[in-house]
């Protein structure tokens, strides 16, 4: 079983918490219910919105209280993306009825655009970083004739590969 769905889990504490053992399984979860509830409810945009904003509260403090996975960095980058989305979540709140102050949604808009810009730049700003460093490990390993680490480090990271293997 583990060499069938262990590739799943890679890079999850699985013995921090028992709660690690589900993290997978609560992703996929919340990702088929936000597909489900803009589906089914899609005459009822009010119920949307504050599904959406209390499915990302409890994903949230789940994954606070949990941190499943085992790189620190990992954990603090998972957290960085869900508090900013909370707050696209909060800003798509003020762009629909809830609010009565509609003189300034324009101003929200510059506050949503800029709060997505930080969290697409931070994002690829760290995958840019990772894949440099990737790079010159591999290079300096190259260089020291050990091919087979640096296979291993190019491959680093490849979820596709190692389904196909």
């Amino acid at each position: 079983m583990k060499d069938r769905i262990g590739v799943l889990y890679s890079g999850i504490h699985l013995f921090r918490d028992r709660l690690n053992l589900y993290y997978f399984p609560i992703f996929l979860f919340r990702r088929f219910w936000f597909i489900a509830i803009a589906t089914l409810l899609y005459e009822h945009p009010f119920a949307q919105l504050q599904l959406l904003v209390f499915m990302s509260t409890m994903y949230l403090m789940f994954y606070g209280s949990s941190r499943p996975h085992e790189s620190r960095f990992r954990i603090r980058m998972e957290i960085f993306n869900e508090c900013m989305i909370m707050i696209l979540n909060y800003h798509m709140l003020l762009f629909s009825g809830f609010t009565l102050a509609r003189d300034y949604n324009f101003y929200f808009g510059y506050t949503f655009v800029l709060t997505a810009a930080v969290m697409t730049f931070v994002n690829l700003g760290f995958m840019i970083n990772g894949n440099i460093k990737r790079h010159r490990m591999r290079v300096s390993l190259a260089h020291k004739k050990d091919s087979k680490k640096a296979t291993m480090i190019s491959n680093q990271g490849s979820f596709l590969k190692s389904l196909m293997q």
